[in-house]
């Protein structure tokens, strides 16, 4: 008897982490689709299983925004580069459209995430004209039509090299209250050239202009649209990875985390008027030669992460944010963050559970709850 009953917990035991899972994926089901029109435009890659989009469709599909159709959002769904089945491409550009197209396009959607633009030319292998690859005016008329009929309007790095044309840009920077310093920067594990993943560009252009490019060690380079290079190497100029910091608002009432590092792309902006509110910021943890370095290039040490307009419907993201995915079967569960992270918590995922997904997903659920009130 004694035995039997020690088997019957053994199996018990063995089947609890499924029970749980079954649970945890049968639990989502119960939770009430909600119907909202969100557009992604990201004209960045060409591959719709990249994590970019993943990331943003995951919180999409987690939490159970669905389509007018009542049908869960495509990893497809989405304008910008296609990869078809024969190898070619397509792009289903918004400058192709009438004034009007557009304008109807913008009365028919609730939300739109904007993925900026600035790499799809050199990864589109010329298939599209130069003009495809960046913000257009129709994009712009967009983004501005849907900002003034208060509806939700996300940005995201990299947008302002996206804009080739000054007006256009200096349209965004007046209408949605974001500047643009020129500076865009990334860490990296190793500057060393024979070890980095970094684009040899960027050590190139260093060089050129006079530099010599003797660094081995982890650090941080800074590029400026003219091409200017900076580098900030750990040890000398660094003391850490740049961490960003988020408030109280922040944390209380979007669920992100007080402090993170943060390992991708960011952009050095600032607030161009009082329509924007600083929720996060990035902070350069740099040393008195480091400090030096960036006075003598106008850099701050610290510089917006993440903006909100007053009123909640305008979002700026001033880092590569989405593209630390996470795996797609997770969003069937609930909990499917935090379950990633319990499986794999490399950098990523932790980036991904403590500061993306409750960013985006309240930010939703915010804009969807007074829909709904309204």
């Amino acid at each position: 008897m004694l035995a039997t009953f020690r088997k019957i917990l053994l199996v018990i035991a063995l089947l609890s982490p499924l029970l749980v899972l079954v649970g945890l994926w049968g639990g989502r089901y119960f939770i009430k689709p909600k119907k909202l029109h969100v557009l992604l435009i990201d004209k960045m890659r060409l591959d719709e299983k990249e994590s970019q989009k993943r990331s943003f469709f995951w919180v999409l599909n987690h939490d159970r925004y669905v389509k007018s159709t009542g049908s869960s959002y495509d990893y497809g769904d989405y304008v910008g580069f296609h990869r078809l089945d024969n190898g070619q491409y397509r792009h289903n550009s918004l400058q192709r459209l009438s004034v009007e197209r557009v304008g109807y396009i913008a009365s028919q959607m609730d939300a739109v995430y904007y993925k900026g633009t600035y790499q799809a030319f050199e990864q589109s292998s010329g298939h599209f004209p130069a003009w495809e690859n960046n913000m257009t005016d129709k994009d712009y008329l967009l983004l501005k039509t849907l900002k003034q009929q208060n509806k939700l309007v996300v940005n995201e790095f990299p947008m302002f090299h996206a804009y080739k044309k000054a007006y256009l840009r200096q349209s965004f920077e007046h209408e949605f209250g974001v500047a643009w310093t020129g500076w865009v920067g990334k860490y990296y594990e190793s500057l060393d050239t024979l070890k980095t993943d970094m684009p040899a560009w960027i050590w190139r252009s260093y060089v050129s202009r006079g530099g010599s490019w003797n660094f081995r060690k982890p650090g941080v380079v800074l590029i400026h649209q003219n091409g200017d290079v900076e580098v900030l190497e750990s040890g000398k100029d660094l003391r850490s990875k740049p961490v960003i910091h988020t408030n109280q608002y922040g944390v209380k009432q979007l669920g992100m985390i007080k402090k993170i590092t943060y390992p991708n792309w960011f952009e050095v902006v600032s607030t161009a008027s009082d329509k924007m509110h600083v929720v996060s910021a990035y902070e350069l943890p740099v040393s008195k030669s480091g400090k030096l370095k960036l006075g003598n290039k106008n850099i701050p040490t610290s510089f917006p992460a993440v903006l909100m307009s007053k009123d909640g419907l305008e979002y700026y993201f001033s880092g590569n944010f989405s593209e630390l995915g996470v795996s797609k079967n997770a969003s069937l569960f609930l909990g499917g963050a935090n379950l990633n992270l319990m499986f794999d918590g490399n950098e990523a995922n932790f980036f991904f559970c403590k500061f993306y997904y409750p960013l985006v997903s309240n930010v939703f659920a915010r804009y969807y709850s007074g829909i709904i009130n309204n």
